[in-house]
């Protein structure tokens, strides 16, 4: 929320592509910030206020793929379109427990089905909120993070945080997320997976600081940082 008083911030980090959770409609950004009246963005969402933004601050065309379901509410499949070429399922997994996810699959196990096709891409990014985590796993519950990681496991796609820090799934000893901007209420909750053909071309990932992120006020999240070499032409 308030990316108008927070995009100096976000620039800092020079990113080429963002995807940003809690953002308004880009009318209503492009009204409070005019610079980015000509920059790229994918935005879904049912509320003008607060959505899923993924804006190309590099200028590459971004494509909303026809997969797209609304009812999948804040996951969008993306074709990034510039100087490399690859496929992004931005994830904002919303799971509001009114529609059921303690009886049915979420929004974003439910967008790995429908765009299935989409995800199938030699290089592949989904990145962004999940909210969830395998401490919140509840027997056989439909929604759970060990489902999700399965399923992407099985797709081949890998967590760069948990590849890179060599721990399993729940022990994570960095935090993405603060409850109430609490550092002692702090949960990782944010990813960022990579088919292995894209895992081969990272350069660098970090995660941002309770102190820069948090405790300055920007937000009750912190940035997942990716870097990637070129990908390979025509693949």
């Amino acid at each position: 929320m308030g990316l108008d008083r927070k995009l100096g911030a976000l620039r800092s980090l020079r990113p080429d592509i963002a995807v940003l959770s809690e953002v308004s409609c880009p009318d209503i950004l492009r009204s409070k910030l005019p610079e980015l009246d000509r920059v790229p963005m994918v935005w879904v969402g049912d509320n003008v206020n607060k959505g899923l933004a993924i804006v190309s601050f590099g200028g590459d065309e971004l494509i909303l793929d026809a997969s797209y379901r609304e009812t999948n509410q804040y996951v969008a499949p993306v074709h990034v379109n510039g100087r490399n070429q690859f496929r992004l399922l931005a994830v904002w997994d919303h799971n509001d427990r009114k529609e059921g996810l303690n009886r049915r699959p979420g929004p974003l196990l439910r967008a790995l089905q429908d765009s299935s096709e989409f995800c199938r891409h030699e290089h592949l990014v989904l990145a962004g909120d999940f909210n969830n985590h395998p401490r919140w796993d509840k027997p056989k519950g439909p929604n759970n993070m060990s489902e999700i990681i399965a399923q992407l496991t099985d797709r081949n796609l890998v967590s760069l945080y948990h590849q890179r820090s060599g721990l399993p799934f729940g022990a994570e000893l960095q935090s993405t997320y603060w409850y109430w901007r609490r550092r002692d209420k702090r949960y990782h909750i944010d990813y960022i997976f990579v088919s292995k053909a894209v895992l081969k071309k990272v350069i660098a990932f970090e995660i941002g600081t309770y102190e820069d992120w948090c405790l300055s006020g920007l937000s009750d999240h912190a940035p997942l940082i990716a870097e990637f070499d070129a990908l390979d032409k025509g693949s």
